[in-house]
């Protein structure tokens, strides 16, 4: 086992980048302007993160950099681009991207296993700012997978998507 797989700090901190880069190629490239705005949202999350998570690599409290995430949630950055999705049902929508498809595959698989390996760490450590912090990733990569998985529905099945986003029901009447 390497120094970086042996620190939790570390390897986080390099899937912190990792997403950046993943998050910042996909706004770059998708067509669908709710995708890229989304996209570019994460890229800000993951810099988050990754300041958050060099803070503590060097030793900083969590509680100096608590306010990072007081207030900030993926759901509250996100909400207003589904909101103006709504808007853009009633225009002719085009065709989902294949390519844009795939990205959204990938980051959700990213998100969960970035989740899991939080959780686990969150967990499992007995370092009490680690732990603090860890719980928070873990929180937010489960609201970017729920974001993901929302933005695949919408493109995928786009009606059903509007159903569910009005709550709609059907009454049997």
């Amino acid at each position: 086992m390497t120094d970086e797989q042996s620190n939790p700090v570390k390897v986080a901190i390099k899937m912190e980048v990792d997403g950046m880069a993943f998050y910042a190629e996909a706004a770059k490239n998708t067509t669908d302007p709710l995708g890229k705005k989304m996209f570019e949202s994460f890229v800000e999350d993951e810099r988050r993160h990754l300041q958050a998570l060099e803070n503590i690599f060097k030793g900083v409290s969590y509680m100096t950099f608590d306010e990072m995430f007081q207030n900030r949630s993926p759901n509250k950055t996100i909400h207003t681009i589904f909101s103006n999705a709504k808007k853009e049902m009633e225009k002719p929508q085009a065709q989902a991207n294949p390519d844009d498809i795939k990205a959204l595959v990938m980051a959700m698989k990213m998100e969960k296993e970035g989740y899991d390996y939080y959780i686990d760490i969150s967990k499992n450590s007995e370092n009490e700012d680690i732990r603090k912090l860890f719980t928070v990733l873990a929180k937010e990569e489960n609201e970017h997978f729920t974001l993901l998985q929302n933005s695949h529905t919408f493109l995928t099945d786009t009606g059903n998507w509007y159903l569910w986003e009005e709550m709609g029901g059907l009454d049997g009447g």
